[in-house]
């Protein structure tokens, strides 16, 4: 177990990107503490809890990071599972204009429609 420390919050489990076994998964979702709050912060919240309750419960995990470039606060690139939060709060993410000029071309996607943070 090696947790990802961010501003003194250490954080060992995210929703994104991951691959469980869904009894494991099914598990950290039903034993990790209730939120109160809703939207992003209730997200971040459960990452808290579950990082908790793996912890506890020594259920182990893997994690890669290659000094890969951080786009916004909270999210490398990944050369080993390349993903990217695309959509924020409803809208594209300026992080990704670049990546988005190809998506949006190819699919015919208006960007105006949802516009950008």
């Amino acid at each position: 177990w090696i947790p990802h420390n961010s501003n003194g919050i250490s954080v060992s489990f995210a929703i994104q990107p991951t691959i469980w076994k869904v009894k494991i998964l099914k598990d950290i979702y039903t034993n990790s503490g209730t939120s109160d709050v809703k939207g992003n912060i209730a997200a971040g919240q459960f990452e808290l809890f579950a990082s908790e309750y793996v912890k506890k419960n020594k259920i182990m995990g893997l994690y890669w990071f290659s000094d890969e470039k951080k786009r916004g606060l909270y999210h490398w690139d990944s050369s080993l599972y390349p993903h990217g939060n695309l959509i924020s709060k409803g809208k594209w993410a300026a992080e990704y204009k670049e990546e988005f000029k190809e998506l949006h071309q190819t699919y015919n996607i208006d960007i105006n429609l949802r516009g950008t943070t």
